[in-house]
């Protein structure tokens, strides 16, 4: 038996001990797989260029950390 059947089994096992009717309510409003909660995010032309520079920005090392980010914005402050 794989790993995910035996979490499966065992969390089966634990929802047929639950006899407050709360939890399995709660756990039914879980989304069955992440492709139902997924949507494709429409973006503009532009959009999608700020992106393709933020990649080369990451790839050429043009990036600063959060904390010299942090230090400008307070002298910008």
């Amino acid at each position: 038996m794989n790993t995910v059947d035996l979490l499966r089994d065992r969390l089966i096992d634990k929802l047929l001990t639950i006899h407050d009717k709360e939890l399995p309510e709660a756990l039914d409003k879980i989304p069955v797989s992440k492709a139902d909660t997924l949507e494709k995010v429409k973006i503009s032309p532009a959009q999608r260029r700020m992106l393709e520079m933020s990649e080369d920005d990451i790839k050429y090392g043009r990036i600063i950390s959060q904390e010299e980010m942090d230090s400008e914005d307070m002298k910008w402050l």
